[in-house]
């Protein structure tokens, strides 16, 4: 008994204490007026039973709970007749019943009543059996199940007791369910009918990630046709795999203009709710991306102040369909890729840490990356300029080779590799800068291709969603700043691999002095094939190899250079000059 009241043992229901009478069958046990009435039309039934199995009948002693006694069929074939009782106790938990309060946090003040449909699905998530008119706030719900480790702050009762009918509409129900999920396709309403590895497949994220991404969706409201759950997995499932939208009819049985309509839902609002808390100038500060974003290896090569932001800018290619549109065909059409596409510029840091995505912008010969970045600074696109400040430094392609006045007008520094003049080649120097440079700027190239992990970014996109490319790159860009790690990690030792790349870069090369000196330019080559007698190669390992190489990227490729010294016995050919 609580303190507070005192409660009915079998329904749970807040009596006075004189309306509380002694069990006939358990006297530990207090019962309500309507509970007591029940019990004992139970033992009655059962009386009965027991004086038809004493006597000549034909129905044969059996043990059964007092909700289940049914007399038999009789001659003529007719149905058995039900005769049932009110409770049934079943070995299954249940919470304190209370229709005037939550039954997870106990406040007073909620109004939400729990649906058959909820409580069915409460039952087969925790094994608690929820009464009928129980309430619960929204807040502990996600998709008609409870979150996370809600049901453990749960006061229970070990055992339930549910009247005939409810046990019925209990099996009724779990067996509609079954038969709806054999036609129901894909599910992200119920996590047990997919694992993990499903939802990665399906979605890019894991099944904790897709419910985190669900908590930030709310203002969707769940509809007979799909629920806020249905409508983001349809839209993951679109951009992971690329599937048209009849396909993703047949796979989430659902008729094509309801997918249409739910993706649509479902990009509005992350577009709302997550994407400007995960992606933009606005979401984050320069202290943030100075101090967590970026490298000591990219600090010290650039010779970064302390306030200087880095940020590796890059034009990436989405393709879509010929228009009949012959002026928008003609924007969008790229002489350098012969083919239709739009460009949306990517803004990273030196981890890979996306800051922001503007566009998509045309592809034709008046928006190059040059005038593309321009046009961005000028107009101020997305409040760029105003978060930047003096001395930031941009590290670009060569492709940006035309804005880079405006950058210094404007107070920037930037990176970008040397040109190669026709018919010369590279000065050490400006060899050594422009390797320099890549080991920076290669963390772009690395996003872009992540983001086309993403399928329906790397397809060709139909005309009807040519409007809204920019809303599924920005939300792919926001959910790998979320859940993704960062490309580049700083390591302790970043400080002495920049201070050395940067004492390399000055030294002379001493094989090209030899080559001038010897005019080996101008003599034919004579290679000469050696063996293992012939020289002793020294065992290297695998720090001393990085040490040389100053990084793992030539490692990764040394198998590929490798087989083309291979011969067609298997023999490693090795040849001098």
């Amino acid at each position: 008994m609580s303190p507070k009241g005192y409660f009915c043992d079998i329904c749970g229901s807040k009596k006075k204490k004189k309306e509380l009478r002694p069990s006939s069958v358990d006297l530990n046990q207090r019962l309500c007026f309507s509970c007591e009435y029940e019990e004992k039309k139970g033992v009655d039934k059962e009386n009965i039973h027991q004086q038809l199995s004493q006597g000549n009948s034909t129905f044969t002693s059996t043990f059964q709970p007092l909700d289940m006694i049914t007399s038999p069929t009789n001659s003529q074939g007719s149905e058995t007749q039900e005769c049932t009782s009110s409770n049934l106790q079943v070995p299954f938990p249940r919470p304190i019943f209370s229709h005037k309060k939550c039954m997870v946090c106990g406040r007073f003040d909620t109004r939400h009543r729990l649906c058959s449909e909820t409580r069915l699905r409460i039952f087969l998530q925790t094994g608690i059996m929820v009464p009928e008119g129980s309430r619960c706030c929204s807040k502990h719900l996600s998709g008609g199940v409870l979150i996370n480790d809600e049901a453990n702050k749960i006061s229970i009762i070990e055992n339930s007791t549910v009247s005939f009918k409810e046990m019925k509409t209990l099996l009724f129900q779990l067996r509609d369910m079954h038969n709806t999920n054999i036609q129901m396709g894909l599910n992200f309403d119920n996590p047990n009918t997919m694992t993990d590895k499903d939802y990665k497949r399906l979605t890019g994220l894991s099944k904790e990630q897709f419910n985190d991404l669900i908590e930030h969706i709310q203002d969707v409201r769940n509809t007979k046709h799909r629920s806020i759950n249905t409508c983001v997995g349809l839209l993951l499932t679109k951009l992971r795999t690329g599937l048209s939208l009849s396909v993703l009819s047949t796979l989430f049985c659902m008729e094509k203009q309801y997918v249409s309509k739910a993706i649509a839902t479902a990009r509005n609002s992350l577009m709302r709710n997550f994407v400007d808390n995960n992606l933009g100038v606005g979401h984050i500060n320069r202290d943030e991306v100075i101090k967590k974003h970026t490298t000591d290896l990219s600090k010290q090569l650039c010779n970064a102040g302390e306030n200087s932001c880095i940020l590796i800018a890059d034009g990436t290619y989405m393709y879509i369909q010929k228009s009949s549109n012959y002026k928008f065909q003609r924007r969008c059409y790229s002489t350098h890729k012969g083919r239709p596409l739009v460009k949306p510029m990517m803004l990273v840091s030196s981890t890979g840490y996306i800051i922001d995505v503007i566009g998509p912008f045309y592809a034709d010969g008046k928006n190059n990356d040059a005038n593309i970045m321009a046009a961005i600074l000028k107009a101020n696109a997305n409040c760029l300029f105003s978060w930047l400040k003096p001395n930031d430094i941009f590290i670009v392609d060569r492709g940006f080779r035309d804005c880079l006045g405006l950058l210094e007008e404007l107070g920037f520094i930037y990176k970008m590799p040397h040109f190669l003049s026709k018919g010369q080649q590279h000065s050490m120097e400006e060899a050594n800068e422009s390797r320099l440079i890549t080991k920076m700027r290669w963390v772009v190239e690395a996003v872009n291709g992540l983001i086309k992990t993403w399928r329906a970014l790397d397809h060709v996109f139909p005309n009807s969603q040519i409007p809204f490319i920019g809303d599924y790159v920005r939300i792919v860009c926001a959910l790998c700043n979320r859940y993704r790690p960062a490309r580049v990690k700083s390591h302790d030792d970043d400080l002495l691999v920049a201070n050395r790349m940067l004492t390399l870069a000055k030294m002379s090369n001493p094989l090209q002095k030899k080559a001038i000196e010897n005019n080996w330019s101008q003599k034919t080559a004579n290679w000469v094939n050696i063996n293992s007698v012939e020289i002793d190669f020294p065992q290297l390992t695998v720090d001393e190899l990085r040490g040389i190489t100053i990084g793992i990227y030539q490692l990764k490729q040394a198998k590929s250079y490798t087989v083309e010294h291979v011969d067609g016995d298997g023999m490693y050919e090795l040849f001098f000059f």
